[in-house]
């Protein structure tokens, strides 16, 4: 099981990775999160979906999407420490937004 370990917004995340659709151009990794923070830990659920198609011209389309869900651990934890789950989310929101350079940083992997 392939493992990622990254800080985002403060909090270390591990993310212990499952796979629920592996195909040559297209992959689904569904993991529940570990997440430690200063007020303990709790966890999230992880949905990272990677595709590539072709476009024609010898040029390809990659997509990487991440979404996070709040699962009911998770609302406990916000609930315990009297955070309303929408200030939360509102809060997080720009610590979550991947780099606007991640495809042009892949591209230049190319080159």
């Amino acid at each position: 099981m392939p493992i990622n370990v990254e800080t985002i917004g403060g909090s270390t995340m591990v993310q212990h990775y499952v796979e629920t659709l592996g195909q040559k151009d297209h992959l689904i990794l569904d993991p529940d999160s570990d997440v430690f923070t200063l007020s303990g830990r709790t966890k999230i659920h992880v949905t990272w979906e990677l595709s590539i198609k072709d476009v024609g011209g010898g040029k390809s389309e990659f997509t990487n999407r991440v979404r996070s869900y709040a699962i009911d651990e998770f609302l406990t934890f916000l609930e315990r420490q009297g955070i309303p789950f929408e200030q939360f989310r509102a809060q997080r929101q720009p610590a979550s937004i991947e780099t606007p350079f991640f495809a042009a940083s892949i591209d230049a992997l190319r080159n």
